[in-house]
């Protein structure tokens, strides 16, 4: 819930390491028991990185914010839930061909034994 800095060099892929602990009662009170965690994420450019005046013009699409990995399935990773409701998993994203400021965007998720998905 807080704001990090990343630097991401255009043209690369980015990945995001993700980890964490699920809360053992949240794993006792799923109705169905589940293995595997769900990242679904949105790489989502902001805006430039200089003032109005020192901006060298470049075309962002004829709008201010765009968005790469969009959509349900384009931005999915899935990881093994580990002992004590531990977590890890990379979340990759395709290079920036556009220098600025990006914000990611992770919902986490669970994926049941049937294969039911959810938030």
């Amino acid at each position: 819930s807080g704001a990090e800095v990343i630097d991401a060099f255009p043209g690369l892929v980015t990945k995001v390491i993700l980890s964490g602990v699920l809360p053992e009662k949240f794993i006792q009170t799923a109705d169905v028991a589940f293995s595997e965690i769900i990242a679904w994420s949105t790489l989502q450019y902001e805006g430039q990185l200089y003032e109005e005046d020192d901006a060298v013009d470049s075309d962002v699409g004829g709008s201010n914010r765009f968005t790469l990995r969009d959509g349900p399935d384009s931005g999915e990773t899935a990881g093994t839930l580990l002992p004590a409701g531990k977590f890890i998993m990379p979340v990759t994203f395709e290079p920036l061909l556009q220098e600025g400021y990006y914000k990611v965007i992770i919902e986490l998720g669970c994926r049941d034994v049937r294969g039911g998905e959810w938030k």
